[in-house]
């Protein structure tokens, strides 16, 4: 019999307290941003589609319930669309690849430069 797992909580560097199995994404998202951030030669599209995509879904999700807006994203060579904010039907849709779309939501593209934007593009709320 295998023994009971533990959940251990450990406190982010917002203040809340998160599972510590959290930890390591964070970890990962913050060196691939950083990384990119850092201007050492390397830009947003550095990042793995993967990781990019993950990290739309992940930052999309955290800003759906501080937005009134709605936006169905879409990413190249991803089978599933992201949803941002609520409502039957998205204002507005988002195309590009994960690592723009990332970047938007992140912050880090100044513009809409590389996304194929229908309908009009929302004001974002600020992440972290």
């Amino acid at each position: 019999e295998l023994p009971a797992v533990r959940e251990f909580t450990v406190l982010s560097g917002q203040g809340r307290q998160i599972p510590a199995r959290a930890v390591p994404w964070l970890r990962v998202r913050e060196v691939w941003l950083h990384l990119a951030d850092l201007d050492a030669g390397y830009d947003i599209d550095a990042i793995p589609g993967a990781v990019a995509w993950a990290l739309a879904a992940d930052v999309a999700g955290w800003m759906s319930s501080r937005t009134e807006a709605s936006a169905e994203l879409r990413a190249a060579g991803q089978a599933d669309p992201v949803r941002l904010g609520h409502g039957e039907k998205p204002d507005t849709t988002i195309e590009g690849s994960p690592q723009r779309i990332a970047a938007w939501l992140t912050g880090r593209l100044g513009s809409a430069a590389g996304l194929t934007i229908t309908g009009e593009l929302p004001d974002l709320p600020r992440w972290l």
